[in-house]
């Protein structure tokens, strides 16, 4: 399965959260899990005790330097196939017939 989450930080006394969110992918990095990050979400990919514990770490994280954490998440579970980071990207530019821009 993959599922992309976003923590957002509330009431950490700044606009910025780099500091705070480079804590929570510190704590992303160091689990070993397969990543992909972008500018507004982590996708990440395991089974579901994996992904699930993995989430509550980094929001676990979050509160730790917050009042309020926001975390969402979205799951993508697929029967007889596994997914992998990138496949989708991929199977989408196969069918346009060229690479998207990144």
């Amino acid at each position: 399965m993959m599922a992309d989450f976003r923590v957002v930080p509330i009431g950490t006394g700044s606009s910025s959260l780099s500091a705070q969110l480079a804590e929570v992918m510190g704590v992303v990095e160091s689990s070993g899990v397969s990543y992909k990050v972008n500018d507004m979400r982590t996708v990440i990919e395991g089974d579901w005790e994996t992904v699930m514990d993995l989430i509550k770490k980094c929001h676990d994280k979050a509160m730790e330097s917050s009042e309020r954490v926001s975390t969402i998440i979205t799951i993508d579970d697929r029967k007889g196939k596994t997914i992998h980071i990138g496949e989708k990207v991929s199977s989408i530019e196969s069918a346009l017939g060229r690479p998207l821009r990144k």
